[in-house]
């Protein structure tokens, strides 16, 4: 008898995940954006909300070779692996919703020069 209520009892709608997975981005529901974020001597620098997780990996990841080295954990080793995540994140995003987002990277070179003056 459970599974019979389980079957006429409306399916519930499946939340979408908080976080994402690159390193330093998360979703942000009030926006419906990712946004970055990365800690550098016990200081959060907020990197901005972008439209594609991507482009947040992608500002973390300039950000982090600034503020920590080169050798620090990033998203991508290269341009190409940038390229490669935004166009399958641009795919599947065209595929669920029939628009094709626009890529951010102006705004990432601009948050990320925000965070090297400061």
């Amino acid at each position: 008898s459970d599974s019979q209520e389980e079957k006429n009892s409306p399916k519930k709608k499946k939340k979408k995940k908080m976080y994402s997975q690159f390193v330093g981005v998360t979703f942000n529901r009030t926006h419906n954006k990712y946004q970055a974020c990365i800690t550098h001597y016990r200081k959060q620098h907020y990197l901005g909300r972008y439209k594609l997780a991507a482009d947040a990996a992608l500002a973390y990841d300039e950000s982090a070779r600034l503020l920590k080295g080169p050798n620090w954990k990033t998203n991508f080793t290269t341009r190409d692996d940038y390229e490669l995540a935004k166009e399958r994140e641009i795919e599947q995003v065209s595929r669920k919703s029939g628009t094709k987002p626009r890529s951010s990277i102006h705004t990432v070179a601009m948050k990320v020069e925000e965070v090297a003056e400061k």
